[in-house]
């Protein structure tokens, strides 16, 4: 399986709009990940995107978040396991129930301020791998930080 990015914002282009004058054109992307993983990354919005650790929403530029987490688009408070339905509405072959994370990753035990800065995505097939790591997706050692752009 191949990942997938969708887009997230106020633009009628996007795969997930949102109308919501908080939410820039372009605000995020959800990127489904081999296994099952979910990454959401913000693309600069103006408003920033938010993961609810703990109950406390936590500024991210880059997050892997579970079906059942809260997140923050601009002033709009979303649920992953919503986003993941919008999906499927939108594309019927789409199906919501494949992407959740494995065990180890359970958010009790997940600090994502400890992996601010330490991830990087592989210039030639967008996987994300630690920094200073070969792509184990498609062994290039070369990376570029998620936010340089």
């Amino acid at each position: 399986m191949r990942e997938r990015r969708f887009t997230i914002g106020r633009g009628s282009s996007c795969d997930i709009v949102l109308a919501d004058a908080t939410v820039s054109r372009l605000h995020a992307t959800l990127t489904l990940l081999e296994g099952g993983r979910l990454l959401l990354t913000d693309c600069h919005s103006a408003n920033g995107t938010k993961v609810f650790v703990k109950g406390n929403p936590l500024r991210i530029t880059h997050e892997l978040v579970l079906p059942g987490d809260s997140v923050q688009f601009g002033d709009i408070v979303w649920e992953v396991n919503d986003m993941l339905k919008a999906l499927w509405l939108k594309n019927p072959n789409f199906d919501p129930a494949n992407y959740s994370h494995p065990q180890e990753v359970l958010r009790s035990e997940y600090d994502p301020t400890k992996l601010s800065g330490l991830l990087v995505v592989c210039k030639s097939c967008y996987y994300l791998k630690p920094k200073g790591e070969t792509c184990p997706n498609c062994l290039t050692p070369e990376a570029s930080t998620l936010n340089d752009g």
